[in-house]
């Protein structure tokens, strides 16, 4: 658990590269968004603990994040702007 604003926007900050996979990072982060402030009052709900638990599952599953598979068909599509 956290246990402040810059603990929590570490947090935050190693869960953001993996954010657009599974809803539950998105659910932590629309969640504590509150809490990485730097002028909020900081409290860490049992909601907040529930989501944690949540989210310390999602490296140990393969949702959506695996190994490339040279055998398989991939297609990579970007939406980068000029």
């Amino acid at each position: 658990m956290p246990k402040g604003t810059s603990e929590m926007q570490s947090l935050r900050g190693l869960t953001n590269r993996y954010s657009a996979f599974p809803q539950t990072l998105q659910d932590f982060w629309a969640l504590t968004s509150h809490l990485s402030r730097k002028d909020a009052w900081w409290y860490w709900r049992p909601d907040c603990e529930n989501q944690l638990a949540r989210l310390n599952t999602v490296p140990n599953t393969d949702i959506r994040l695996k190994h490339y598979d040279p055998t398989r068909h991939e297609e990579v599509v970007d939406d980068a702007a000029d």
